[in-house]
């Protein structure tokens, strides 16, 4: 289990560790307001570059992991790497937790 957080006025979390082998769910605050929410990985711990979570059937467009104004639950069923953080469209005001679990298989 890793708690991570976006800061008020940010659009990314602080990175996490996962294994890369298993799904993981995202447990989502409530908020006021809407927004949605991109997983991105990177090939090394914590380091740039970030690369968004592409849709698997070749659109090309981001997978959203969650949208709305929270109190769900999103699932990221194949991470490409060990190493996330979260994306939001919109800045919170102020900070947002979110709880990641890893799937048993």
């Amino acid at each position: 289990m890793a708690v991570v957080v976006v800061d008020s006025g940010k659009l990314v979390s602080s990175a996490f560790v996962i294994r890369g082998d298993r799904a993981f769910t995202v447990h989502c605050p409530s908020q006021s307001t809407g927004y949605a929410l991109f997983a991105e990985f990177s090939l090394t711990s914590g380091t740039a570059p970030w690369n968004r979570l592409l849709e698997g059937d070749g659109s090309g467009l981001a997978f959203c992991v969650a949208s709305g104004a929270g109190n769900v639950v999103g699932i990221v069923p194949i991470p490409p790497t060990s190493f996330g953080r979260l994306a939001v469209t919109s800045g919170p005001s102020s900070p947002m937790s979110f709880t990641i679990l890893e799937v048993p298989r």
